[in-house]
């Protein structure tokens, strides 16, 4: 069994957090379940939080560990448990008084579909018990800032309308901006201005996705 553990942000060298208008959103919605689960002593003190790969669910609550604004809480990818391990850790959460996170791609209703011989019918109504936060996809105004600071992180400069116009033409995916300056690191300017803009963003659709 794969238990649970204590949320600990990755050590790795992350450009500043630049946070989409979805995950400020997402945020929220956490931090008013946490304060929940303070005063409903004796309840359930799970949440969902669901949003496609690259969302930015996983910076989310890095940042949010680190900020100090949340108590310590654990984090369990749903995707790799079984039915019987879900049921066990909400249960050892609630007793704890723990704050429980489950991250998933998938809305609950997609949850085991393959495995409903092994979905207990507790953890079925202890699912549709749980609130569920949702982190969508960013916009360009979410894209932006964050390609800047990935810029600066880089040493890459653009104008105004030149980061404006790679905003609004890379995927919609947080990790977009990143992958975005790392096809620049690795052409390193030898191409025309507008012609390695161009390909850089065509290297940020086609590289495969991260994790979230």
């Amino acid at each position: 069994m794969q238990p649970a553990l204590p949320f600990k942000p990755r050590i790795d060298e992350q450009p500043p957090y630049r946070p989409s208008p979805q995950q400020l959103a997402a945020e929220s919605g956490l931090l008013r379940q946490f304060e929940a689960f303070g005063r409903a002593v004796g309840g359930l003190t799970s949440v969902i939080l669901t949003g496609p790969a690259e969302a930015g669910k996983t910076r989310l609550l890095e940042e949010l560990l680190l900020s100090g604004r949340a108590t310590e809480f654990e984090v369990l990818t749903v995707a790799e448990v079984a039915p019987l391990e879900l049921f066990a850790e909400i249960n050892r959460c609630a007793s704890a008084g723990m704050a429980l996170v489950l991250e998933a791609r998938q809305p609950v209703s997609r949850w085991y579909q393959d495995r409903e011989d092994e979905v207990p019918p507790d953890l079925t109504s202890r699912l549709g018990a749980l609130p569920v936060v949702t982190v969508e996809r960013p916009g360009v105004e979410g894209l932006l800032p964050a390609l800047v600071a990935d810029l600066d992180a880089h040493g890459h400069r653009l104008n105004e309308s030149e980061a404006a116009w790679v905003a609004g033409e890379l995927p919609r995916s947080m990790a977009a901006p990143r992958r975005f300056c790392r096809a620049l690191d690795r052409a390193g300017g030898k191409e025309p201005r507008r012609a390695l803009l161009q390909w850089a963003v065509e290297q940020a659709h086609l590289r495969p996705e991260s994790p979230d």
